[in-house]
């Protein structure tokens, strides 16, 4: 990790913390006939020595003279030690790990699975933003792929010159056609996340992101005009879904850069694929990615990694 230690120390701060380990309320939603009330898991010390700290194998003492240490001690120990060992991001995801935020909404909140998959992308934003509200005074800003950098770029030697080598200081607009469904939802966040981390300077937007009063209800002259003004477009095919089909062929037919992906479980079943993609799409090369954080995370930097070739005309090794 490049990432200057002295930065990670800066998420000691007690309003960090507090979000971090689930004290903070970060959202309330009237949810008839409830109101929820939206935090991170709560970590127990217990979770941050045991859950957390044995699975990195970090020594934190749960107790100091024979009594329960506080969080508050416990959770700057963690900090400590990840910064110590270059795992702070690892820590972080771990943190942010989806079964967390899935269990926390099942039993905590009693909601059931779709409810989860609506809510932990809005508690996982609304923590990353809370965090950079405190971070922004000391002139730093933790990505969604949790990574932390500087805000004063224009001071930053090292990303001026990652700015320089990207070969992208101009703003990009990339256009994700993806079925809106949690899978491929889940995927094109991954790579926002890692076009973040990578400092990629591209807007990647899907449809009805963004609110244009010209087209009024005319969406698909919307969607049209987004396609013809990308720079890159993303096309996730799982699920065989007409409408992706359909945009996808208004991108070849405009003949812009396409970057094809699949889910793997899509591609294997008899009710999509069956193991064969339709001819047209073979002619272009396809990732195939599998259902989990580690799997989307991984996929996301390769992918990354051809928006870059696409985007300043220079071969990357993918592979």
């Amino acid at each position: 990790m490049n990432v200057n230690k002295e930065y990670w120390k800066k998420l000691k701060d007690k309003e960090i913390v507090a979000v971090l380990d689930g004290d903070t309320e970060l959202e309330e939603i009237n949810d008839n006939p409830q109101i929820l009330h939206l935090n991170m898991p709560h970590l127990t010390a217990r979770d941050i020595v045991y859950k957390i700290g044995n699975h990195f194998n970090y020594f934190i003492p749960l107790k100091y003279n024979g009594l329960i240490r506080s969080r508050w001690q416990l959770f700057y120990d963690l900090i400590d030690k990840a910064t110590e060992n270059n795992q702070i991001q690892e820590v972080l995801q771990f943190i942010f790990d989806k079964e967390n935020f899935r269990v926390y909404i099942e039993d905590e909140l009693a909601l059931d699975i779709s409810a989860c998959r609506k809510l932990i992308p809005q508690i996982q934003d609304a923590a990353v933003s809370r965090i950079n509200d405190v971070l922004y005074t000391k002139d730093l800003k933790l990505t969604k792929g949790y990574d932390l950098i500087s805000l004063k770029a224009k001071s930053s030697n090292s990303i001026q010159n990652l700015s320089v080598n990207n070969g992208l200081d101009k703003a990009k607009v990339g256009f994700y056609i993806l079925p809106f469904e949690k899978v491929p939802e889940d995927m094109m966040g991954a790579v926002k996340a890692e076009l973040d981390s990578e400092r990629v300077n591209l807007d990647l937007v899907k449809a009805g992101d963004i609110f244009d009063s010209r087209y009024k209800t005319n969406i698909m002259a919307e969607i049209k005009d987004k396609i013809r003004n990308a720079d890159v477009i993303m096309a996730d095919i799982s699920g065989k879904n007409p409408n992706v089909f359909f945009e996808l062929g208004c991108a070849m037919t405009l003949n812009k850069d396409i970057i094809i992906i699949c889910n793997k479980e899509s591609f294997d079943s008899e009710n999509d694929y069956d193991g064969q993609l339709p001819l047209d799409i073979t002619m272009n090369r396809t990732i195939f990615y599998e259902v989990g954080f580690e799997s989307e995370r991984e996929k996301a930097q390769k992918i990354v990694k051809e928006i870059r070739s696409i985007l300043t005309a220079t071969p990357v090794r993918v592979g």
